[in-house]
């Protein structure tokens, strides 16, 4: 005897067997797409809204002149040709992208140029962001440029938490507008609530110049305040202003900043506050392995102004260098706190390297000497051979990076005394560089050349621009490109070579390569960028093939046209124009056809029999290897002639009634046809009735009458012949008569 499951039983095992399923057989996923700009959606913002999480949004070059919100999307949106030929343009109203929807890292902006955007106490962003507005949202931002924009703070991005991802972007020539609101940023600005749960920015790879807070504000390249808590990492800050304090850097408040490993030059604080390079007031900063250099503050606090209010602070493996003022400058007003330094190089030719209450020397590794910068005039900050910052630093430094500003290895032996040391500042020493050579030109275009011909030779020429040997291990072209020249295996110092290109198109078009060098010296291989554009002729023909309507045979058609076109881009030669068939032409074609031009030729058809009759037009010219056959089509149109019956015999004296039959040939024939009759003997008649028929579709018909007289119409027998014509066109048939006497 079976039991029943109770109620709760069996809806717990059908929820249990449909939970099974479900992650056996998930519902099918969103397919990842790609919006085309303007080809699909005519802006980007329309194309945004059309998106869907995972999609990329694909821009092509232009000018945009929108502002754009991701509207929480997970989406890409970037260029096709980069931030040079991209522009997304805010019309001065407001910021001119919007990242306030919670969005994440997979919300990545790329490519473009950020531009005149414009953030006033009455836009969203209050006043921030002029070219990016990112609040409680932690997007990708990556190889941008943005310029040109103008907010109160936080000009050209202004973060309000989340952690955004701010990469290889160029952020530069932002300017203030609109007012001032205590706070600033004139590249960056990056803060956050107390009640943050991630606002933990990453702020790395980016150039960050000339941007001003002129008005009023910290930070004339980045500001962070407000429990923001970014990594700034690798980051070009050069060229800032900013009319309180931190004319390159201010961190403020309780942020928790790592700063590792920028170079922070030729920045300015102007009337309203200190530290022309840095500004930092609060706790909690680690600062290690930057350069900083040239810039200037009016209260002389040229590097670094320190007013930290207690640990953790390290400040580690730096090099900060002042011409006239001070380097490094602490002041420690409302707090107890001495902050401590190691292992930093504060140099100063004319003004003391510490002042204030800066503990330089509790703990070890502080010097103060010229760092011996390649070209700090030029903007080149590496050190040279003998510089006393090298292996001067401490491997043990927080947050070091594995290689350099400039992406070598970080920790090297560059005194050669056995121990690999880290250098203080953003760079390693590197060894002396191999030798150097100039490759120029760096392109070459050829002009237009005609397909299977070859162009006359372009030079390149390879500069020995250093003192040693430079080895040449190969040189190659590529593409419908050849290459020879005389150099050989060496290339001394200040000597140089030849290399002649030749471009041999083997088709229409752009067609691009290149030439390699490969040597021993720095950036091999060296390349020349080639291109050249193929023209040919392009025959096109229209229409390419004729049908006449049915013509009567021996009648001639009116002409149909034939337009022939170059449609390619060098001259075209015509060779021949023939045609076949029961076809005659008139062309209107000369011996050649330029580029772009276009010449008739007429055709007429003339029947010579009825049915289907078949020709060709051909057309030899230089675009195309044989010649071309335009196919002619026509039907000819006759008519049949019979008599019934086809013999007759009569006696003199009476008459006799034929048929006489017109069947059409090949078609409606629509024409009249005029009958006759001959032969008949003397003293007889012939007549047809009527005299005149028209075949039309279906035939016609006609009564021809023999008449007799009963005594002069000789006896005997005759050849009766009926002629049809119509216009040119004339058939006969015949009848027999025989004329008895009697019954």
């Amino acid at each position: 005897m079976s039991k029943r499951l109770p109620g709760l039983t069996l809806r717990l095992l059908l929820f249990a067997a449909t939970v099974i399923l479900m992650l056996l057989f998930p519902p099918p996923s969103h397919a990842q797409s790609t919006i085309n700009v303007p080809a699909d959606q005519s802006t980007i913002q329309a194309a945004i809204t059309a998106a869907s999480n995972g999609d990329t949004v694909l821009v092509a070059p232009g000018t945009y002149t929108e502002n754009i919100n991701f509207i929480g999307k997970a989406i890409t949106v970037t260029s096709s040709g980069g931030p040079s030929v991209t522009i997304i343009d805010g019309r001065a109203n407001g910021s001119v992208v919007t990242f306030t929807t919670g969005e994440t890292t997979s919300s990545t902006l790329s490519g473009f140029t950020i531009r005149n955007g414009q953030s006033n106490f009455n836009t969203p962003g209050f006043g921030s962001g002029g070219g990016i507005f990112i609040s409680s949202a932690s997007p990708t931002i990556r190889g941008n440029v943005i310029t040109g924009n103008q907010a109160v703070a936080g000009i050209g991005i202004s973060i309000n938490g989340g952690s955004p991802v701010i990469q290889n972007n160029t952020i530069t020539r932002n300017t203030q507008c609109c007012g001032t609101s205590g706070n600033g940023g004139g590249g960056i600005h990056a803060s956050a609530s107390p009640s943050a749960i991630d606002a933990s920015p990453q702020i790395s790879g980016n150039t960050i110049t000339n941007n001003s807070l002129s008005g009023g504000g910290n930070g004339g390249g980045i500001l962070v305040d407000s429990y923001s808590t970014p990594t700034i990492q690798g980051n070009l800050i050069g060229g800032n202003t900013a009319y309180n304090s931190g004319g390159g850097v201010a961190l403020l408040n309780n942020a928790l900043v790592t700063f590792v490993q920028n170079i922070v030059v030729n920045n300015s604080s102007l009337a309203g506050g200190h530290g022309g390079g840095m500004y930092l007031q609060g706790t909690n900063y680690t600062i290690v392995a930057n350069t900083i250099a040239g810039n200037t503050a009016v209260d002389t606090s040229s590097g670094v102004y320190a007013w930290v209010f207690g640990p953790p602070f390290v400040f580690r493996d730096n090099v900060v260098v002042a011409a006239a003022q001070v380097p490094i400058t602490c002041y420690n007003a409302n707090t107890s706190f001495i902050p401590t330094f190691s292992f930093n190089d504060a140099y100063s030719p004319s003004a003391q390297a510490w002042l204030g209450v800066c503990d330089s020397t509790s703990l070890p590794g502080n010097i103060s000497a010229d760092p011996l910068f390649k070209n700090a005039a030029n903007g080149d900050f590496h050190l040279t051979q003998g510089s006393p910052v090298i292996d001067a630093g401490d491997n043990s430094a927080p947050n070091l990076p594995a290689t350099d500003f400039d992406g070598n290895p970080r920790i090297t032996d560059g005194n050669n005394d056995g121990v690999a040391t880290v250098d203080p500042g953003a760079y390693e020493f590197a060894p002396p560089p191999p030798p150097t050579v100039s490759l120029s030109p760096s392109t070459v275009t050829f002009p237009a050349q005609l397909v299977a011909t070859s162009s006359s030779p372009q030079t390149a020429t390879l500069l020995n621009t250093s003192g040693s040997n430079v080895s040449i291990s190969s040189i190659t072209s590529s593409g419908p490109f050849l290459q020879t020249n005389n150099c050989a295996s060496t290339l001394s110092s200040g000597s140089s070579c030849t290399i002649n290109v030749v471009f041999s198109p083997i088709g229409r078009g752009v067609s691009t390569g290149a030439l390699t060098i490969l040597d021993s010296a720095s950036g091999s291989p060296h390349v020349v960028a080639l291109s050249g554009t193929g023209i040919a002729p392009v025959a096109s023909f229209s229409p390419t093939s004729l049908v006449f309507p049915p013509q009567i045979v021996t009648t001639v058609s009116p002409s149909q046209t034939i337009t022939v076109s170059n449609v390619g881009s060098a001259p075209m030669t015509i060779n021949s124009i023939t045609i076949t068939g029961d076809f005659a032409f008139d062309s209107g074609c000369g011996a050649s056809l330029n580029a772009g031009a276009s010449c008739t030729i007429n055709v007429s058809f003339a029947a010579s029999a009825f049915g289907n009759r078949a020709g060709l037009l051909v057309i030899s010219e230089s675009a195309d290897s044989s010649p071309q056959n335009l196919g002619l089509t026509g039907t000819g149109v006759d008519f049949y002639l019979n008599v019934i019956p086809s013999a007759v015999s009569l006696v003199r004296g009476t008459s006799y009634n034929l048929t006489v039959s017109l069947a059409p040939l090949g078609g409606t024939f629509g024409k009249p046809v005029a009958l006759s009759c001959s032969g008949v003997p003397s003293h007889s008649s012939c007549t047809l009735s009527p005299a005149q028929v028209t075949p039309g579709s279906g035939g016609a018909s006609s009564v021809m009458t023999v008449t007799t007289d009963k005594t002069k119409t000789p006896i005997g027998t005759y050849v009766l012949t009926i002629t049809a014509v119509s216009g040119a066109l004339s058939h006969t048939t015949q009848v027999s008569l025989v004329v008895n006497g009697k019954h």
